[in-house]
């Protein structure tokens, strides 16, 4: 949102979304502005988060790729070294915070899309994010590939 003047008159411009709105600010009144930011990261996509970490582990293990083979370490993959190894990694190198609690809800969603990537090219393993309906669709018995 931005205040503009168009010929001595004050608008609210609204550009936001695909469509621009442009309302006529009243000279008598006395308006106030707040900055909106980048909502946080939710509990829901907190939980997200850490069961598509559990879910890449797994399937990083399952297609043969311990840590040894995939950062020369042997061990077997968890939520936690996927975390830490993998995530945490991308997240620094992309958004320059520490803690995935600091994340906005757009940086979740950028560093899983480059996870995924990276995971999907280099190792052939592919981890959808969690979502509600990916989580009933498995609660169905529902292949989601």
């Amino acid at each position: 949102m931005k205040i503009i003047n168009i010929k001595g008159e004050w608008y609210l411009l609204d550009d936001s979304s695909d469509d621009i709105v442009l309302t006529k600010l009243d000279a008598d009144k006395t308006y106030t502005v707040q900055k909106k930011t980048q909502k946080a990261r939710s509990a829901l996509q907190n939980a997200s988060l850490h069961l598509y970490l559990s879910k890449l582990a797994t399937a990083l293990n399952s297609a043969g790729y311990d840590i040894k083979k995939t950062l020369s370490v042997d061990v077997a993959w968890t939520m936690t070294s996927a975390k830490e190894l993998l995530w945490r990694q991308i997240q620094k190198v992309m958004t320059a915070k520490n803690s995935s609690t600091e994340l906005k809800s757009d940086e979740v969603t950028t560093i899983y899309r480059t996870l995924n990537k990276i995971t999907s090219e280099r190792y052939g393993v592919s981890v959808e994010f969690p979502s509600t309906e990916t989580l009933i669709r498995e609660q169905n018995g529902e292949n989601l590939h």
